[in-house]
């Protein structure tokens, strides 16, 4: 078999490989994908979708888990009635009521204009709800009809959020208690699990950028960053991160007391110059696939020398410790606070630690991405 048709059959069996078959639900990990605009928005609560080059990116989801559930509120959008809605009211505002394919609600400012729906949950899986409201309307999430002790926010324009569920019944009600009209519309509930980066802050989000065939989130090495909020992951985890460093600006993938000229999972004491055991000194770190120092600040220096500036490689560290108590050490709770600081970000596979054919699977699955053969 001559060179090319190598390259072509290494290509496809690439093509053919699914990250997502090495997560069971139950394992932890992230699968982040800046190609994959379908995962993408450009608002921090899933609104306003990623179409094209130079937008802002507030949302990637994780993929492992296979991205968004089926549509558990039966009738959100309110084509023609309330139907499934349960109608209430206090002293003496009005019952909600359906207005031209919208719920209006109608509060006198005197008492509530109430709508609540009861919806079938899994306890400790991640939700996202979603619609738009046009007024004073609140949207309460609960255990209990009425109740507010997994999701409260004050409705106006779009609006989205996640919630967990406790249990196997979920309450969502809809309440506006100011005397002008306000009406809701598209009220959706999904399934959607995984450890999503998200940026609430607009400026401090990166933008869809590319190169050639190549694409990717572009940090600005500024303030650019995202966050998954609280994460859970294991004692031994492999990451395989595609993407290059866009300036000779500081890169960090863990926030640390001191920035170095570069490093993965690792965190430099303050003034000490030396790394966290559990996080980062055990780890391999390995560049396309070839393994380099970086776990003390001595030998840091020569993992920035193999990552270089305007040129896309994966970098890997293998056998990650990222337990609770490691975590926290370095003061973190969720995955990718400073993470991502000037560099052009393509893919991103945190799993659990494989044997060396998964780990060169995910390996040439992220080279793949950002063109690269390994």
């Amino acid at each position: 078999m001559g060179r090319l048709g190598l390259l072509n059959r290494l290509a496809n069996a690439v093509a053919a490989y699914n990250p997502a078959a090495q997560f069971a639900p139950a394992l932890p990990g992230l699968w982040v994908d800046a190609s994959d605009y379908a995962t993408l928005t450009q608002d921090s609560i899933a609104t306003t979708a990623v179409t094209g080059v130079g937008q802002t990116v507030g949302l990637m989801l994780d993929k492992r888990l296979g991205g968004r559930g089926p549509e558990l509120v039966s009738n959100g959008t309110f084509d023609s009635n309330l139907t499934g809605w349960i109608l209430s009211q206090t002293a003496t505002a009005g019952i909600p009521t359906w207005n031209a394919g919208v719920m209006q609600t109608n509060s006198d400012g005197s008492g509530f204009s109430r709508a609540d729906l009861e919806i079938t949950t899994v306890a400790g899986k991640k939700y996202y709800i979603s619609g738009l409201s046009n007024g004073n309307n609140n949207i309460y999430v609960g255990t209990v009809q009425g109740g507010q002790t997994l999701f409260v926010q004050g409705l106006l324009g779009l609006f989205g959020g996640f919630f967990v569920a406790s249990g196997t019944t979920t309450w969502i009600r809809i309440e506006d208690g100011l005397p002008t009209a306000s009406s809701v519309d598209n009220i959706s509930v999904k399934l959607l699990e995984g450890n999503h980066i998200s940026q609430a802050t607009a400026p401090a989000r990166p933008l869809t950028g590319t190169s050639g065939a190549i694409q990717y989130l572009t940090f600005d090495g500024l303030d650019d960053n995202g966050m998954t909020g609280a994460a859970t992951f294991s004692a031994n985890m492999d990451c395989f991160i595609a993407l290059r460093r866009n300036s000779s600006v500081l890169s960090v993938l863990c926030a640390g007391s001191v920035p170095a000229s570069a490093y993965m999972f690792a965190h430099e004491t303050a003034g000490a110059g030396t790394i966290s055991a559990g996080v980062g000194a055990s780890t391999t770190y390995a560049v396309n696939g070839v393994d380099v120092p970086g776990g003390t600040a001595a030998t840091r220096a020569q993992l920035a020398t193999a990552w270089p500036v305007s040129q896309f490689v994966v970098l890997e560290a293998r056998n990650l410790d990222l337990t609770s108590a490691n975590w926290g050490a370095i003061g973190l709770s969720n995955f990718g606070a400073g993470n991502f600081i000037g560099m052009d970000f393509v893919q991103m596979i945190l799993a659990p630690a494989g044997d060396a054919t998964a780990r060169q699977k995910n390996r040439q699955y992220a080279g793949n991405k950002a063109g690269l053969t390994l």
